[in-house]
């Protein structure tokens, strides 16, 4: 029986999520505030039960592409295999049909894991690969060569969530990689707005970087860009060391850039500023036919 996610289903949800993924235990009220946030983002959740819980999957919506939902969840690992899953992921397909909604996408780490297995199995595909690169101490980065014009500034709220608005589009449209994010998403996404760093050339924004910094000391920029006018003449190096140096002097020891793999010109610049192939995120979808 499929039926819709509910507050009390998280107390029996909670343990299989953490057999699951025990590289990400959740509590019971973790597990709830984590489902809450995402169903008031507008997601989709639903369990798999027998009585009891057996799993759950949610459908959470990818910003910037309001035509893709990423798909999330597990089945208890002593139900596996039993048919539950193909129940689960059938039921929603089946919801998903009846919206906008025009894809389904799943992250998986390995194609030989048991998830990806199970989902290609049942008509997922394999849609790009993602690498994330590693920089595993940022003592002793260089200093960005300084060019004439050109500095980093940081803007107001209202003014960065704007201009990060239109340089992302100019940036990335009609690339692969371009995901379009309104401005009600960037502001949502922004914990400060110092947090986005922009290039100016004679004071005008050409690029920009977000900046993100764990608990953990690891620091990350995503995303990274420079308007296509701009690009191939050092500026991104200029870009991205600024922005090394400034997770470095907020605390973090280590930075995560990530790539498309296809995009051979981003991974050749960050290589070439001592970061290193980490680990490879393989997107798996499914095209729902409407």
């Amino acid at each position: 029986m499929i039926h819709p996610y509910c507050d009390e289903d998280a107390i029996l949800l909670a343990p299989i999520h953490t057999a699951v993924f025990p590289h990400n235990p959740l509590s019971p009220r973790a597990f709830g505030s984590y489902v809450s946030t995402m169903l008031a983002y507008g997601a989709k959740a639903w369990v798999a039960a027998e009585d009891v819980p057996l799993g759950y999957a949610l459908a959470v919506p990818v910003p910037g592409l309001p035509h893709i939902v990423d798909l999330k969840g597990c089945i208890a690992p002593a139900w596996q295999r039993q048919g539950f899953g193909g129940e689960l992921l059938r039921r929603v397909l089946s919801d998903m049909q009846q919206t906008a909604v025009q894809q389904v996408s799943c992250q998986v780490r390995t194609l030989d894991n048991p998830a990806a297995r199970f989902l290609r199995k049942h008509g997922f595909y394999v849609e790009h690969e993602e690498w994330q690169m590693m920089r595993a101490d940022l003592r002793h980065l260089p200093q960005p060569v300084e060019k004439d014009g050109v500095n980093i500034v940081t803007q107001r709220r209202a003014e960065a969530v704007r201009h990060f608005h239109h340089l992302f589009s100019a940036s990335f449209a009609g690339l692969p990689w371009d995901q379009p994010y309104s401005p009600q998403e960037i502001d949502t996404a922004l914990d400060s707005a110092v947090d986005i760093l922009f290039l100016a050339l004679d004071s005008k924004p050409i690029g920009f970087a977000w900046l993100h910094l764990q608990a953990s000391g690891l620091g990350m920029v995503e995303p990274l860009g420079v308007l296509p006018e701009y690009q191939q003449q050092g500026y991104g190096r200029f870009l991205l060391l600024s922005a090394l140096h400034e997770l470095a002097r907020r605390g973090a020891a280590r930075a995560q850039i990530g790539a498309w793999r296809a995009n051979q010109t981003a991974i050749h610049l960050y290589q070439s500023l001592g970061f290193t192939h980490h680990e490879t995120i393989t997107f798996l979808a499914y095209d729902l036919a409407k």
